[in-house]
């Protein structure tokens, strides 16, 4: 059998575990709702809206693998992989790196409204207000190393929006990094199967490649169509990487806010990691290994 058609077989046990899974981050999103958690709680925020995200996600490709939009699956699953690797980078220190997360919007905000302003488009001076005295509090988060520099040599505390340059400033939250950079942080184990080879895999349908877009085309003759029958391998990746994504998110959620759901999540992933790498046809010992590196 072919890995298309393992593929194939794979994939209803695969969305049996997706909807269990998005059932149980429910579960666990409604009995967070009960305890609730504190405005400085950073990583809390931070997990919180990306678990929502993630579940949506999952359930988009649910929505395209039933209907056989198996490519276009893949392409959400890239985004969740991406989501999981800044969440994951985030975590590894969780207050400081979620807060900068938090406070990235003020940025984004606050050279939206300078656009507008050059532009002489009308803005409410008071929401600008608070977004400039918001900029001058936390700016300093996201300036580069070079920014930083020439600002000591001026002795001031704090930034002056009259003197500062957008480019002064990193583009993201996540220190002016590449996502590549992100993933080779927060790499290990089965997270670098994730990463190196399905990220990868599925950046060629993103990018248009030939081998992202070749396995669609079908040839018969003096034919040519475009088909799903050769893709249901692309359905499998993108519920596994939706799954895997929302089951990391999920752990730093009930982690973030001590929800002591831990071993309902390890047990369902060690449910989905038997069930479908057996259908893969993996020895016992080769699922011990990744049980292990999880």
């Amino acid at each position: 059998m072919d890995l298309n058609e393992k593929a194939r077989n794979v994939i209803p046990v695969l969305v049996t575990f997706s909807k269990n899974l998005i059932q149980l981050a429910r579960d666990v999103i409604e009995e967070s709702g009960k305890k609730g958690f504190k405005d400085d709680n950073h990583i809390g925020f931070m997990s919180f809206a990306f678990l929502c995200r993630q579940i949506e996600n999952l359930e988009s490709m649910l929505c395209l693998v039933k209907v056989k939009k198996f490519k276009s699956a893949a392409i959400i699953a890239r985004s969740s992989l991406e989501g999981t690797a800044l969440l994951l980078w985030a975590a590894n220190k969780p207050q400081k790196r979620a807060y900068k997360w938090r406070c990235f919007v003020v940025l984004e905000d606050y050279w939206r409204f300078k656009e507008m302003l050059e532009k002489n488009e009308k803005i409410d001076k008071k929401d600008f207000d608070e977004i400039e005295s918001a900029f001058i509090e936390i700016g300093h988060l996201f300036l580069t190393k070079k920014a930083k520099t020439k600002m000591a040599k001026t002795k001031k505390e704090t930034i002056d929006p009259d003197s500062i340059l957008e480019n002064d400033f990193h583009k993201n939250w996540y220190d002016g990094k590449k996502i590549s950079d992100i993933f080779e942080e927060v790499k290990g184990g089965d997270r670098e199967i994730l990463y190196k080879y399905h990220y990868k895999r599925i950046s060629n349908i993103i990018h248009w490649n030939p081998s992202g877009l070749a396995t669609s085309i079908e040839t018969n003759e003096d034919r040519i169509q475009f088909t799903s029958k050769k893709c249901f391998n692309f359905g499998a990746l993108a519920l596994s990487c939706g799954f895997q994504s929302l089951i990391q998110t999920l752990s730093v959620y009930n982690m973030s806010l001590n929800l002591a759901f831990e071993k309902k999540i390890e047990e369902l992933n060690e449910q989905y990691i038997l069930a479908v790498y057996e259908l893969y046809g993996l020895t016992e010992e080769e699922i011990e290994i990744v049980e292990e590196s999880q």
